[in-house]
């Protein structure tokens, strides 16, 4: 259900294409964002020496939001004017009381745009594609009575994941316009470290809510 609605937007998106009108030429762009990262409460599951300690995870774990940037740059087609393709960068931050993780995304984005005016300054669009997932996880053990006076458990994980949009850009002028942006990202990472003699591997999942405005620059 957590992509429903996403995916029915970009599917009107596509219905409407076929009687929008349409920008006179090809488009290179760059746009820039930020804005907020609004991370869903995940379980993370825990194994010390391949063993689920206790109840075998911690359960549902609230993790705060955090602000989130990035970059993107495309191309959307002349013949086709309403497909693109874009490269996506971006870092956001998901935590709790217990850990820190950084997440560095690169994304390819296949495009779809509906000028919804003649000027074709009024531009609904949707965008999805695989995102490749760096993370560093850094967690404070210090709670745990095993291991207390321990350093931080730390790892990094790169995983395959989703990345998907839906935006409506209004355009200022023909190489200058803003956008307001809702983004969808979803990722498995997986994290192991080794603690004070013991194999300590972290799972959990990331699903992310990004609300993000910008500027983009059409050439």
């Amino acid at each position: 259900m957590r992509l429903l609605t996403l995916l029915s937007t970009l599917a009107m998106v596509v219905s409407l294409t076929a009687v929008a009108p349409s920008p006179a030429n090809a488009e290179f762009f760059i746009d820039l964002y930020g804005g907020a990262a609004i991370h869903e409460d995940e379980k993370i599951t825990v194994k010390v020496d391949g063993v689920e300690p206790g109840s075998g995870s911690h359960g549902e774990t609230d993790f705060k939001n955090s602000g989130v940037m990035g970059a993107r740059v495309g191309y959307y087609l002349k013949k086709y004017y309403y497909l693109g393709l874009a490269l996506d960068g971006s870092y956001f931050n998901v935590d709790n009381k217990m850990a820190d993780v950084d997440v560095y995304s690169a994304s390819l984005l296949f495009m779809v745009r509906v000028p919804l005016v003649e000027s074709a300054r009024l531009q609904l669009y949707g965008s999805a594609g695989p995102g490749i997932f760096n993370s560093e996880y850094e967690a404070d053990l210090g709670h745990s009575p095993r291991f207390t006076g321990a350093d931080e458990f730390s790892d990094r994980s790169t995983e395959v994941g989703l990345d998907a949009r839906a935006g409506l850009a209004v355009m200022l002028h023909k190489n200058f316009g803003i956008f307001g942006e809702y983004r969808f990202t979803y990722f498995e990472p997986g994290y192991q470290d080794r603690v004070m003699g013991s194999n300590i591997t972290i799972d959990t999942t990331f699903a992310t809510h990004h609300i993000l405005g910008g500027v983009s620059f059409r050439f």
